[in-house]
């Protein structure tokens, strides 16, 4: 079964998923979906053009609701979100840009991190963890942005309005944005 979009040009339809019936394999097509950008129908990604899902039930249509799939989390389930990942996690997407030759990246149940032709396959297992990683990295770059922030603003705008104040009453504490993310990443390995 093919999922494919319909535009009035002489390069369509344009195919977005195709889900293979005896492998259970769903294969999606990244691309940018917003008519309004300039990136509308390119590619998401550099070197991958396609992501597969193994052991995959068919795409489910429910009146009302649409198409629904049920991908890994951090996925994008909707054809009309062009597929892909949530732009916190890209990296993990990107990070394969740097291996010559691939084209796939197929979400698998086996054990290691390998390569079969053009495609490389990526445990989901691994996928989970890195995601995981990604994002606690990502959210701690965030409250350390907003503490710098907070701070800032504090020591900028209150020496104005609150009597006897003080700047340094407000000052963070010196921790390094690097040391932050290490110690995020580091954390969730042990």
């Amino acid at each position: 079964m093919d999922l494919a979009v319909n535009f009035a040009d002489d390069h369509w339809p344009l195919l977005i998923a195709e889900y293979d019936f005896p492998t259970r394999v769903l294969t999606t097509y990244p691309i940018w979906l917003r008519s309004n950008q300039s990136n509308f129908t390119k590619t998401k990604y550099g070197a991958i053009k396609r992501i597969s899902f193994e052991d995959q039930p068919p795409m489910d249509f429910q009146v009302g609701f649409g198409m629904l799939l049920d991908l890994p989390t951090g996925f994008h389930r909707g054809p009309f979100e062009g597929f892909g990942v949530d732009p916190r996690i890209r990296y993990i997407i990107s990070a394969f840009d740097e291996v010559e030759g691939v084209a796939g990246l197929t979400i698998c149940n086996d054990h290691e991190i390998s390569i079969d032709g053009e495609e490389i396959r990526l445990p989901e297992h691994i996928y989970q963890d890195v995601r995981l990683d990604i994002n606690r990295a990502h959210e701690a770059a965030v409250r350390f942005a907003n503490g710098e922030k907070v701070s800032y603003l504090r020591n900028r705008l209150l020496p104005s309005v609150v009597p006897d104040f003080e700047p340094d009453d407000f000052e963070r504490p010196a921790l390094g944005l690097i040391d932050i993310h290490r110690s995020q990443i580091i954390a969730a390995r042990r």
